[in-house]
């Protein structure tokens, strides 16, 4: 596990990467990650949004849509973290809320368990990263195709 100071050092980073996504005039943060947990039981891909967050949830949706089925996600949804969230939802709340504070959208896509074997064996097939990745940017298409860049 992680002590106190390692995860005061990863928040003072999400932070600033954040202010960097501000200041460069993003209005979508797409977070990538590979998720852990405690026991090899979960597997699949995890989306995460903040309750009352349209775009990222719009993101994160179509990105499940199209999620390689290998790696489908035991819950069918976009996962909607509440702000005040105090319970396993914390982690995600905490990546999502330095964006968030700065007015800009954002999804977290935990890509599959790095302490699942199968979710291991599955991503290292041949061309299932580039099929992950695909999914992602599906998922960014939508919001782009809605909201055209100037």
């Amino acid at each position: 596990s992680r002590g106190l100071g390692d995860v005061y050092k990863r928040q003072l980073q999400l932070r600033a990467a954040a202010k960097r996504a501000a200041a460069f005039g993003s209005g979508l943060a797409v977070i990538v990650h590979v998720n852990a947990f405690s026991t090899d039981a979960l597997r699949g891909v995890c989306v995460f949004t903040l309750d009352h967050d349209a775009m990222a949830t719009t993101v994160g949706a179509e990105t499940l849509r199209v999620y390689p089925m290998e790696l489908a996600p035991q819950h069918r949804g976009v996962w909607r973290v509440p702000r005040d969230a105090v319970d396993w939802r914390v982690g995600a709340r905490n990546v999502l809320l330095p964006y968030s504070s700065l007015g800009i959208a954002a999804v977290l896509v935990e890509l599959f368990f790095a302490t699942s074997p199968s979710d291991l064996t599955t991503a290292r097939s041949p061309g299932m990263m580039r099929r992950m990745q695909l999914a992602v940017m599906q998922g960014l298409a939508v919001v782009v195709e809605e909201r055209p860049l100037a």
